[in-house]
């Protein structure tokens, strides 16, 4: 279910003869006033939620944070018909415990030898992916996930941004990028408690922190970094979309948007902006829309309404993912009402013809049959740790290109949603999309 909302308000109260629900995908970090935190980190509530189930029996919710970062701990008695306790539980004992050398003392154990062992072993192979440089930032970039679902974020613009200069290298037409805050995981850089202050709430955002074993310093991103981000690695998908169908999209991308909620569906995007009232009904939220040009902009809906010819087409990437359906993406109806308008092209997995292991538009994808005149200078293929056609290769190719030395390093802070521009919430700002 991946809500921590659902598992706990709509799923807990409709069960039977189940006593614990282990909640998981939210990475909600649950937790009690005798918990330490991880600096940043705040409670979305206590640990356990205790809750009545159908039959009107207590039924404890417990949920930890995400990447290992916390372990949850809960220790409970039962009466003599297997009913749960809730006066049993001893905050002092329950609870997250943060997955570091503290956490474990906290605990009362002792890490274990062979565990250890690993974990040394694993330091090397970390290394080397640390040391692969890529590009250099001298912000956080923010990845985390009730950012991404719910908000514009500056990782979020850097990765479509960079899914939309790959795919112009393959078709030159294309003008939009859309991908799903879901599929990102992970901030590149550090949360850093503030001059040493042991208050969670008391931090700085910093870029990625140098690695001096691997030849890292301050601020360069690495393959390691890209990794940790876009872990799924998605392929890369050239779609074409009429402008009906992308404000379809569009308004699929924040109908999940509710109190509490943190939707996969979320967009992030490249070569277009839009607003939306989340106070409107899913379906009926976006409010402008405006597909960004070289010198030329084409304005796509404003009052919520539907500008212009509703067939005129634009050439988009997307994930593969998506394409497929994704997160309820509409693509596939899409791609079976019209095939041909809708032009799919798959970048992950296309041929590269002389084997040297750098895919050059011009010479492997026109044997697809993609347009002669739509092929772009292609990028350069300096990584090689991700496949062709996959948003890890986007990403590094973009920071190679773009933001190659400190320099020129990647420099837009993260803001809150009141400075927001492609996405603009309109509880949050004015909509400002349509220049007056």
């Amino acid at each position: 279910m991946q809500q921590l909302n659902i598992e706990r308000d709509e799923l807990a109260p409709r069960l039977r003869d189940v006593d614990i629900l282990v909640a998981g995908g939210s990475h909600r970090l649950l937790s009690d006033e005798t918990d330490r935190l991880r600096t940043g980190d705040t409670s979305a509530g206590p640990y356990p939620i205790l809750k009545t189930d159908a039959d009107g029996n207590p039924i404890a919710v417990v949920n930890t944070k995400a990447n290992y970062t916390y372990v949850g701990r809960l220790v409970i008695d039962f009466d003599a018909e297997g009913i749960l306790i809730p006066s049993s539980i001893d905050p002092s004992i329950s609870g997250a415990y943060a997955a570091d050398e503290e956490g474990v003392a906290a605990t009362g154990g002792t890490p274990e030898p062979e565990i250890v062992e690993i974990i040394d072993t694993l330091h090397g192979v970390i290394a080397t992916q640390d040391g692969n440089i890529f590009g250099n930032t001298t912000v956080f970039l923010r990845g985390d996930r009730s950012y991404v679902r719910t908000e514009e974020t500056n990782l979020g613009n850097l990765t479509a941004d960079a899914d939309l200069a790959y795919a112009k290298t393959v078709d030159a037409t294309t003008r939009i990028a859309l991908k799903n805050g879901g599929g990102i995981r992970s901030n590149i850089g550090i949360i850093n408690a503030a001059s040493g202050s042991t208050d969670p709430n008391d931090f700085e955002l910093l870029p990625p922190e140098a690695n001096p074993e691997a030849g890292k310093v301050e601020g360069e991103v690495s393959q390691l970094d890209i990794n940790n981000s876009l872990r799924f690695n998605n392929g890369i998908t050239l779609i074409t979309l009429t402008a009906e169908q992308l404000l379809q999209t569009l308004e699929h991308g924040v109908a999940g948007m509710a109190p509490g909620a943190t939707p996969g569906q979320f967009p992030q995007v490249g070569g277009l902006k839009f607003s939306f009232d989340p106070e409107l009904p899913a379906g009926d939220r976006v409010i402008s829309l405006v597909v960004s040009g070289e010198g030329e902009s084409d304005v796509v809906a404003e009052n919520g309404e539907l500008v212009g010819d509703p067939s005129r087409t634009f050439r988009a990437t997307t994930l593969s993912y998506l394409a497929d359906g994704g997160d309820s993406y509409p693509f596939p109806s899409f791609l079976n009402a019209d095939p041909v308008l809708f032009d799919r092209v798959d970048l992950l997995g296309e041929p590269d013809s002389d084997g040297d292991g750098v895919f050059k538009p011009e010479e492997d994808l026109n044997k697809n049959g993609v347009r002669d005149e739509a092929i772009a200078e292609p990028f350069e293929g300096v990584a090689d740790f991700a496949p062709f056609g996959t948003e890890q290769d986007s990403l590094a190719e973009y920071f190679h290109q773009v933001f190659p030395t400190a320099d020129s390093a990647f420099n837009q802070a993260d803001g809150d949603p009141s400075s927001d521009e492609r996405i603009q919430n309109l509880a949050f700002r004015e909509d400002t999309v349509i220049a007056q």
